[in-house]
């Protein structure tokens, strides 16, 4: 029993990355440079794949790769988003090391060509004549 204790001790920790940005408050805009930042963790040093997803946490589709064999050890990485990423506050980016994910909170992308959906009532006018 010891043996094994020990030995689980000293192999090397290898886990996934901690996601700093985005958090839930952060805003990115549509043509705009974002700025992704991570803890690393872990070593050796491994190539990430970064992907933007949307939706449910239980269903989230990738919409975007945002870079491929990015080194770990760097701690972010800048990307320009798309003009055809839709508004929506259901975004999260998912970081892969190693087949293992580590997703940030959920933010919101806003892109100013989408067309606003404006719904208000018009009073009621009464002429007098």
């Amino acid at each position: 029993m010891y043996r094994l204790s020990i030995w689980l001790f000293l192999v090397p920790h290898i886990s996934c990355l901690y996601i700093t940005n985005p958090i839930s408050a952060t805003i990115w805009q549509v043509g705009g440079i974002s700025v992704l930042h991570w803890e690393p963790a872990g070593s050796p040093s491994a190539s990430l794949e970064i992907a933007l997803l949307k939706g449910d946490p239980e269903d989230l589709k990738v919409v975007e790769i945002i870079g491929s064999q990015v080194e770990s050890d760097l701690d972010g990485y800048s990307w320009v988003v798309p003009q055809d990423i839709d508004s929506g506050s259901d975004y999260v980016v998912g970081i892969s090391r190693d087949k293992e994910w580590s997703y940030s909170h959920y933010f919101t992308i806003i892109n100013s060509n989408d067309e606003l959906d404006y719904r208000f009532t018009l009073p009621a006018v009464n002429s007098v004549e």
